[in-house]
């Protein structure tokens, strides 16, 4: 296994990862901080991607402290369908799980642990979310050690995840996209989970909970 392979894969390099799939090498190995490759890449994928023009000007007249601005805007990424993104992203994902890559692999090291759906879903990124789900992606994959939850807790860390956004600020159609998400990991397993912000329906799926009545 070359020694530079993860790093490869964090920098988004597909063909490092491309040659190293068609030299015979497995896929499904994981760094020592128990990520896999795959987990590994889509890092990768959202570390290197470049700042939108457009939205880069939009720091020019909302900066950081714009919390009316920024708390209720969507990204070009995160609006954006995989396949019409142009960085190739659908098609190395592919490859990936063409040669069988498992998209729940992690090890637990060092109390805690990551899944490449856990970097989409704190990325707020709808359709990549979407894409994994429908790859045999966990959502309820423990990412953290049995001592520290309780089992309904571990398994819908996620939802908790897109519940803080809501609590500290989320509105408008970033709010509409947090709640989309989270339609997406009621739907393929999370059915049961309720939060403070967000509530699940077993009959209708995600409806509005307690303070994102305040936002529609």
């Amino acid at each position: 296994m070359p020694k530079n392979i993860f790093d490869a894969a964090m920098d988004y390099d597909f063909e490092a990862v491309r040659r190293y799939a068609e030299s015979g090498n497995d896929l499904n190995i994981c760094n020592s901080q128990g990520y896999s490759l795959l987990t590994c890449f889509v890092i990768g994928y959202y570390h290197t991607k470049e700042s939108d023009p457009e939205e880069a000007a939009l720091y020019e007249i909302h900066d950081e402290s714009d919390y009316d601005f920024w708390d209720g805007y969507v990204f070009k990424l995160q609006r954006t369908p995989m396949e019409d993104r142009g960085d190739g992203i659908p098609e190395r994902l592919d490859f990936f799980f063409a040669r069988g890559a498992d998209p729940n692999l992690c090890v637990m090291v060092n109390g805690s642990t990551e899944t490449a759906l856990m970097q989409s879903v704190c990325n707020h990124d709808y359709y990549l979310t979407k894409y994994l789900l429908e790859r045999g992606a966990n959502p309820g994959v423990w990412l953290f050690p049995k001592s520290d939850y309780e089992k309904r807790d571990r398994e819908y860390w996620l939802m908790d995840e897109l519940d803080i956004s809501i609590m500290n600020g989320d509105k408008g159609d970033a709010a509409g996209l947090t709640l989309s998400i989270a339609q997406l990991l009621w739907e393929y397993g999370l059915r049961d989970w309720s939060g403070y912000c967000i509530e699940l329906n077993k009959e209708t799926g995600v409806t509005g909970g307690h303070s994102m009545r305040l936002l529609f």
